[in-house]
């Protein structure tokens, strides 16, 4: 499992170009978890994370064009050291950049959610304890003086338990947890290999329980689709 938890995006310093903005579509909806609001704009946004910073994971929650990650050095972007196209949900990359661009090559682009920071690894579990509540409306809202009603699966979860963990595995969760950022809403993989057929929800860690065996810990998940 892993917990995408860290997005620079939504760290006060980060500077935003945006092509062509759309005030009624604005660039704080990029790290929106209400799923129907969207950022517009042409072509691209620019990102300056301030320094260069190690990016470990990019995920997006919702995209009407084919959407590619590239990272640079300078804000240059004739020949960007860094391009990928993002082809699933999450990518999982290794690369360290002060300036990142989510480039479409297309007008009136509307992207939704969108993630750039690291993630958290987590070691095996005695299994995969996710089960489906329910598939009704989850909240109604309304934004851009339109109502919406976001619908998925709310999904219920048992302990999800660490049988066999290393003390700096432990640590590190630990500092995690009391960090201010663990009472955010991030993206939780379940299965990295395979993320197109188990897509990222969007989670809460509660309950944690450290448990008295230093080679052990559980927690609960208060989770929803990331759809």
């Amino acid at each position: 499992m892993r917990i995408l938890h860290d997005n620079f995006l939504d760290d006060s310093t980060t500077v935003f170009n945006v092509n062509v903005p759309n005030t009624a579509f604005p660039i704080a909806n990029l790290t929106s978890n209400i799923l129907a609001e969207r950022t517009e704009f042409d072509d691209y946004i620019v990102v300056d994370l301030g320094s260069a910073k190690n990016i470990t994971a990019v995920a997006l929650g919702n995209e009407s064009d084919a959407v590619t990650i590239e990272g640079n050095a300078t804000d240059s972007w004739g020949g960007p050291s860094f391009t990928q196209l993002l082809t699933e949900d999450v990518t999982f990359i290794n690369e360290t950049y002060r300036y990142w661009r989510i480039y479409t090559n297309a007008t009136d682009t509307r992207l939704g959610y969108f993630f750039l920071g690291t993630f958290l690894q987590l070691p095996p579990t005695d299994g995969q304890h996710i089960n489906a509540i329910n598939n009704t409306d989850i909240k109604s809202f309304s934004s851009n003086g339109q109502s919406y009603n976001t619908r998925g699966i709310i999904f219920n979860t048992e302990s999800i338990t660490f049988p066999e963990v290393t003390k700096t595995e432990r640590d590190t969760f630990q500092t995690f947890y009391t960090s201010a950022d663990r009472a955010n809403n991030y993206y939780i993989v379940q299965f990295e290999d395979n993320i197109s057929g188990y897509p990222p929800y969007f989670g809460t860690v509660t309950e944690y329980d450290p448990a008295r065996d230093i080679r052990s810990f559980s927690f609960n998940l208060q989770i929803r689709e990331a759809k």
